[in-house]
């Protein structure tokens, strides 16, 4: 039981930080789409596949 409980405490974390990394690499494109202009495709490409 106590095994049980740590997996789903565990798999809990590793979702919470899926979410996390994924709001920083959005945050990152627009970042750098804002310090380098809309002329970069490659930035803009990344922001709309995330």
């Amino acid at each position: 039981m106590a095994q049980q409980g740590e997996i789903v405490r565990l798999s809990a974390s590793a979702r919470a930080y899926d979410a996390l990394v994924q709001s920083l690499r959005i945050r990152i494109a627009r970042l750098q789409k804002q310090k380098f202009g809309a002329s970069s495709e490659k930035i803009e490409r990344e922001t709309e596949q995330l």
